[in-house]
């Protein structure tokens, strides 16, 4: 494992048309810039299958279940439009991270 880092991974499908979701993720986006020990977030979509998410790296597993447990993601769990959420997190595998250069990024 990478020093105590967290992987959240994220899915849902969305009913709402797809520039509707973008302006949502706009604004959701700036609360998640302060969320205490997220590193980042690549923000998914695919726009034919109608399904959305996220990939988020966190500091360590505290601040993920934190997040996993708090506000923001409860209103995605409940937002019209937004329906299968589906939400797991995930230890970082040291090796082959390395060897695939996520670790130049995040040592």
């Amino acid at each position: 494992m990478i020093n105590g880092m967290k992987i959240v991974q994220i899915n849902f499908q969305f009913t709402v048309e797809p520039k509707e979701y973008d302006a949502v993720c706009q604004h959701v986006a700036e609360k998640l810039a302060e969320v205490p020990g997220l590193n980042w977030k690549a923000w998914l979509i695919n726009e034919q299958r109608r399904e959305a998410g996220g990939i988020y790296l966190f500091d360590n597993a505290a601040a993920a279940v934190r997040y996993v447990n708090g506000p923001i993601v409860e209103n995605v769990k409940s937002a019209p439009g937004i329906k299968n959420v589906e939400i797991k997190l995930f230890d970082i595998l040291e090796g082959p991270s390395k060897l695939t250069r996520f670790l130049t990024a995040h040592a």
